[in-house]
């Protein structure tokens, strides 16, 4: 049984993570409105994982990852937020912090995330940065590369395989049932994520990188 602490002041949405996660029985929930309280019951449980928000009145996010990786230096950190800026998951990573997720993330996405943190790997979920516009091309390029998630989704990685199999973004969205506009976003995240500037470059590295095969 994996000891969780959520932690978030808004306790709607703070009820939605605990709604969610109580799906897996092998998860006991804490949840916390107050990140204080959450300090003081942390120093008496032990805990696997905690999911806290980085905006909070009483004490922010980070302080809260400081104060409580000095009691437990292994404990595992899941940091959730709308702030998608890139000094945020520079703070996060420098930190060793084990995920970070956008509060618009899906229930799928939650749960395969505390699954993966509990299971001693990292993940951040960077997405965002790609239509973020206040973060520059080197802060992007720095983080994906500090990043130890996967480089590229599965989704991805379905879409630069056709791609390179020469499928069109029209054939390519009635294969895999998306619409063209989403087959369109995910050529562009893939194009970033290599930082590939036209076709036969994208197709040159996917391959080289071992992402696709000719």
């Amino acid at each position: 049984m994996y000891n969780i602490f959520l932690v978030d002041d808004h306790r709607l949405f703070l009820d939605g993570l605990q709604y969610i996660l109580k799906e897996v029985e092998a998860y006991n929930i804490h949840v916390f409105t107050n990140p204080m309280i959450a300090l003081e019951t942390f120093k008496s449980q032990k805990v696997q994982l905690v999911v806290t928000d980085i905006n909070m009145n009483e004490l922010n996010g980070l302080e809260l990852m400081i104060k409580l990786r000095a009691i437990n230096p292994e404990i595992k950190i899941l940091a959730v937020s709308v702030r998608s800026d890139a000094s945020l998951i520079k703070r996060l990573l420098d930190q060793g912090i084990e995920g970070y997720l956008p509060k618009n993330s899906s229930k799928d996405q939650f749960i395969g995330t505390v699954q993966k943190i509990l299971e001693g790997e990292k993940h951040y979920d960077m997405n965002y940065l790609i239509n973020n516009k206040s973060s520059n091309q080197n802060e992007k390029k720095y983080l994906y590369q500090q990043n130890n998630s996967p480089l590229l989704t599965e989704r991805e990685k379905e879409v630069l395989q056709l791609i390179v199999e020469g499928e069109t973004t029209i054939q390519i969205a009635e294969q895999l049932f998306l619409s063209e506009h989403t087959i369109n976003s995910h050529r562009k995240n893939i194009a970033f994520k290599l930082d590939t500037k036209n076709l036969a470059e994208l197709i040159t590295k996917a391959v080289k990188l071992g992402l696709a095969k000719i």
